[in-house]
């Protein structure tokens, strides 16, 4: 028979809280390790990095086709209201070509001949 060591109370409950209790007995069950090697965790740090890259890029490629669209329109908008500048300017310019040539037919047909 063993005999257990003399302990006040309150030692005891101390180090029966804590799980220090000579008497107590504890369960030990133990789990087989569950680790992965060098090679799997590369290979997972690989294909997040890969992932994030991939998400990075894909960003900036949205991001580059709006700007590109925005651009389209706005050219766009500008290059119609040039052209209807150009082309008032090219009817203003042929109005007055016609006017010169009417004012020039004219100043001919009143001009006294030459002798």
């Amino acid at each position: 028979m063993t005999m257990r060591p003399v302990i006040p109370i309150s030692a005891r409950r101390l180090r029966m809280s804590f799980g220090l209790d000579p008497c107590t007995r504890r369960r030990v069950h133990a789990t087989p390790r569950v680790s992965k090697s060098v090679k799997e965790k590369i290979s997972e740090v690989a294909d997040k990095v890969n992932k994030k890259v991939g998400e990075g890029l894909a960003t900036a490629i949205e991001t580059g086709e709006k700007a590109t669209e925005k651009t389209k329109k706005t050219l766009g908008a500008t290059t119609k209201h040039a052209k209807g500048k150009a082309k008032g300017a090219k009817e203003g310019a042929d109005e007055i070509k016609q006017g010169t040539k009417e004012t020039g037919n004219d100043a001919r047909a009143h001009q006294p001949p030459f002798s």
